[in-house]
Formats: C-alpha cells, sequence, structure tokens
C-alpha cells in the first residue's frame, strides 16, 4: 500500500494487546464509523470489503500483523480465526529463527574479526606491520622445507639499517620510529610478491626468496639498497640520509639446510657488508 502510520492509538495497538485476531467483515460500514481510518480507506479503495488481522507474536514480544482481505464481506468466521492464529504463529516461529540465524551471523562476523586481530597481533609486528621475529623464523624453517621437496634455491636476506642508533641518540625514539616504517615501505615496494618480509628486531629484517638463487639474491638486494639510498627521508623538517647493507645465505636446490645455519651465514654476509663500508651487500652460498 505504500503506507505507514504510527502503532498508538491505533486499534492494531488493541490487536497486539489482547494477542486476538480482528475481523471486520464490513469494511464499507467500517470506514463510514471511523471515516479518519486512512488504512481503510486506502484497501476499501483496492476493493477489499472483509479483513482479518492477526498479530504476530515471538517469544511474548510483538513482531508485527499478518493481513487477510477478502473482496467479498461477511467472509471470516471464528474458524478463520483459529486457523489463521495457527498459521500466524508458524510464521512467527520462522521469523525467530530466521533473526536468531542472522544473530548467528553477526556473531560469527565478529568472532572471526575478533580472531584475525588476535592472529594479526600474533604474528604481526607492531610498529612495521611485518612479520614478527617468530613467524618469519617459522615462515623461513617451512619455506627450506619446501625447497628441499621441490628441488629450488632458496635466499635469506638480512639486511640493517646502516648508523640507525645516532638517529634514534640525535632526533629521538619518535623519528627512529618513522625512520623504520619508511624503510619498510621503500624495501618491500621492490619485493616480488612471492617474497616474505619480517623484522627480526631493532633495525634488522629478513627477506626470504623462495625460489631464490644466487641472481636473483643479487638482483632483490640492489633494488632494495637503491630504494632506501635513493632520496632523504622527510622527519620533522630534517632530511635524513638512510642506508641499508644486506647480505644473503643462498641455499642451493636439494641442499638440507636449519633456519639457524642459514641465519648465521646471512650474518656474516651482513657483517662483511658493513665491515667494508656499509650500503652495500654481500652474499653467501650454501652448497
Amino acid at each position: 500500500l505504500g503506507y505507514s502510520a504510527p502503532l498508538a492509538g491505533s486499534s492494531l495497538e488493541d490487536v497486539l494487546r489482547t494477542g486476538r485476531p480482528r475481523i471486520l467483515n464490513d469494511l464499507e460500514a467500517y470506514l463510514a464509523a471511523h471515516p479518519h481510518s486512512e488504512s481503510t480507506r486506502l484497501i476499501v479503495a483496492e476493493g477489499m470489503r472483509a479483513s482479518l488481522t492477526c498479530p504476530l507474536v515471538v517469544k511474548g514480544e510483538p513482531a508485527g500483523f499478518l493481513f487477510f482481505s477478502c473482496t467479498r464481506p461477511g467472509v471470516y468466521t471464528e474458524v478463520h480465526q483459529q486457523l489463521f492464529l495457527q498459521i500466524a504463529g508458524q510464521l512467527a516461529m520462522i521469523l525467530e529463527k530466521g533473526r536468531l540465524y542472522r544473530e548467528m551471523l553477526r556473531l560469527n562476523e565478529r568472532l572471526q574479526e575478533t580472531m584475525d586481530s588476535l592472529e594479526r597481533l600474533a604474528t604481526r609486528d607492531s610498529l612495521t606491520g611485518l612479520w614478527n621475529r617468530h613467524s618469519i623464523l617459522e615462515l623461513l624453517q617451512r619455506e627450506l622445507a619446501r625447497s628441499r621437496r621441490e628441488r629450488h634455491a632458496l635466499a635469506a636476506v638480512m639486511l640493517d639499517i646502516d648508523h640507525f642508533k645516532p638517529i634514534n641518540d640525535r632526533i629521538g625514539h619518535l623519528a627512529g620510529d618513522e625512520v623504520l616504517r619508511e624503510v619498510t615501505r621503500r624495501v618491500a615496494a621492490t619485493l616480488r610478491a612471492a617474497d616474505v618480509f619480517g623484522r627480526l628486531g631493532g633495525e634488522e629484517f629478513l627477506v626470504i626468496l623462495s625460489p631464490g638463487d644466487r641472481q636473483t639474491a643479487l638482483e632483490v638486494m640492489e633494488r632494495a639498497r637503491l630504494a632506501c639510498g635513493s632520496a632523504p627521508i622527510e622527519i620533522d623538517h630534517q632530511s635524513l640520509e638512510v642506508t641499508i647493507s644486506l647480505g644473503a645465505a643462498v641455499v642451493e636446490p636439494g641442499r638440507g639446510s636449519d633456519p639457524s645455519e642459514v641465519l648465521r651465514t646471512a650474518d656474516r654476509a651482513l657483517y662483511r657488508a658493513k665491515e667494508s663500508g656499509r650500503n652495500r651487500s654481500e652474499l653467501e652460498v650454501l652448497s
């Protein structure tokens, strides 16, 4: 009908209050006695001459109404009342099941959101959003096992921000945090979709290239090194020239290596890069 009206003070309010169906077997006569009833006027204009209204009650709470109408007057009796009350009761149960189902879906969504949030807190570094130390080391172990099965090379690249401590000491830890985030963004932009990037702690990071042979590791390290040193990082009206040093351990196809050995090898390569003047890359192959 495209019609709405307040429930308070209407005859329908009495239907809900009593819980009993209402029969109007002569709508024209009812309209004559209640000329201000807009709803009656509308259904009479559509040709209806009798109506039966059943309340829909779910667990003692009103949920709506079930309307029946007929083009002939005088058709509804007590038998119809009982029958339509049963129909209304069944419909109310369906409505309640639907409400419970929607509520269950809503609760499941909230539960999934909470689980996703907890998983992120447990696996991600809060400052950079990268995999945290525990997670990136677990991923390294998994990727090493996969590289052995599939007999492809793997490279683990450790990178460290050069002269990071003076940045914290000179302009503060908040600035240091921003440097960490910006280096993260610049390095991440150079990586492939399948590469795994995590923060080991402080200013030290780990990238897993799987597959990743010697040439791939050299190319990835050079892209990351150039990206970080390509332009100063602007913080608090200061331009900071920030560079990184990188060391890679490349595991040849089929070679059995544990994460500790791979990390020690990458760390040795990183140490050589820093000892050789920083802002450079070094690589060692485990064959």
